[in-house]
């Protein structure tokens, strides 16, 4: 667990935008949707915590213990906090860890080839969607 006094404060702004944007996206993706009220109780925090956690330009920082106890009451790890632009299914599972898990375990070799089938997979998703969005331009 991390130390209660280390803060988020020197974090950029557009890093606590993340935080917040994932934070709020998880509390949305809940069934039934969870308020600032229900996450503080499921996380341990102060509700005030979770309010200055949704508002990058809160003035007073939340500590990284905070972060992470919210963090952990999705079943995530703090850093799943900070990456942006995850799908909903990626955002809320633990598939990413574990395939990092696997990407640091693998061999050079390995590991090059977890690139290229991560950017062979990046290829064909760019090239599905361009094809898309020409049917959809064309009327098809």
């Amino acid at each position: 667990m991390l130390s209660s006094r280390h803060t988020i404060g020197s974090m950029d702004k557009q890093a606590r935008e993340i935080l917040a944007k994932n934070i709020k996206r998880l509390m949305d993706h809940n069934n039934p949707r969870l308020t600032q009220t229900d996450l503080a109780k499921k996380s341990g925090v102060s509700q005030r915590t979770i309010s200055n956690l949704l508002r990058p330009d809160a003035e007073i920082s939340p500590t990284l213990a905070n972060v992470e106890a919210v963090a952990q009451s999705f079943g995530l790890a703090l850093w799943h906090l900070l990456v942006p632009d995850l799908p909903d299914d990626l955002l809320t599972s633990r598939s990413i860890e574990k395939v990092l898990d696997c990407y640091k375990e693998a061999t050079s070799e390995g590991r090059a080839t977890i690139e290229r089938i991560a950017q062979g997979e990046m290829r064909y998703r760019q090239i599905e969607n361009t094809q898309a969005e020409n049917l959809k331009k064309s009327g098809g």
